[in-house]
């Protein structure tokens, strides 16, 4: 809807902030689009899923990433995070394909 789009903007706008640059993530899993924000409050990673749904592991050094879903709903339009810890250097996360949102927590 117009309103989900309008809020998932601003909170596009709002983690890409002074965006320095961008780039594709490097050892993204397979069927999977993601990319790699650089910008002054730290990275964000943009990923989602190229097929359908499915759960798969990001390498990372982050002890735990903040997780942020696009707003899909007009009736609630505040993004939805969650905390996920990172085990022998991945996240594992389930994704579709509508983008999410990964920063250090």
């Amino acid at each position: 809807s117009d309103t989900a789009a309008f809020h998932t903007y601003g909170m596009m706008t709002e983690k890409l902030a002074d965006i320095e640059s961008i780039s594709e993530f490097e050892g993204r899993p397979q069927n999977t689009a993601a990319y790699l924000a650089k910008t002054p409050a730290g990275p964000v990673v943009i990923a989602w899923s190229t097929t359908s749904e499915q759960t798969v592991s990001f390498p990372t050094q982050w002890p735990a990433a903040r997780v942020t879903q696009i707003v899909t709903d007009r009736t609630k339009p505040i993004p939805v995070s969650t905390i996920e810890k990172a085990a022998g250097g991945k996240i594992s996360l389930k994704l579709s394909g509508r983008p999410v949102f990964l920063e250090r927590e």
